[in-house]
């Protein structure tokens, strides 16, 4: 997802809900620089909720060395091991309707 959504969203989990938040890859190198979150298997099949997308078959991302936590290149701003697995579906689809400035998350 976009960078400055996916920060939001990193706050809003960290905020409401760390331990439902599992590892995150960001890679601002790209054209359009982005956030990737670790979500179990199957996430992407169902998945829509832009401007984010699921990444299934046929995607792949660079997945950097565990203790690279800064650019040049794609790093964890969210590393594994800090982490006690990955990050919840449900939790990442209600924070990205919630992480626009002035908004909430629904009750």
């Amino acid at each position: 997802m976009p960078q400055a959504l996916g920060v939001n969203v990193v706050r809003a989990f960290r905020t409401l809900a760390p331990t439902r938040l599992g590892p995150v890859i960001a890679d601002l190198d790209m054209k359009v620089p982005s956030l990737y979150f670790l979500t179990p298997l199957g996430t992407a099949t169902a998945w829509n909720v832009p401007p984010s997308r699921g990444l299934g078959h046929h995607s792949f991302i660079v997945i950097p060395d565990t203790g690279t936590t800064s650019p040049p290149g794609p790093y964890w701003l969210v590393r594994p091991q800090d982490t006690t697995g990955l990050t919840d579906p449900r939790a990442l689809h209600r924070f990205l309707h919630c992480a626009e400035p002035d908004t909430h998350p629904p009750a």
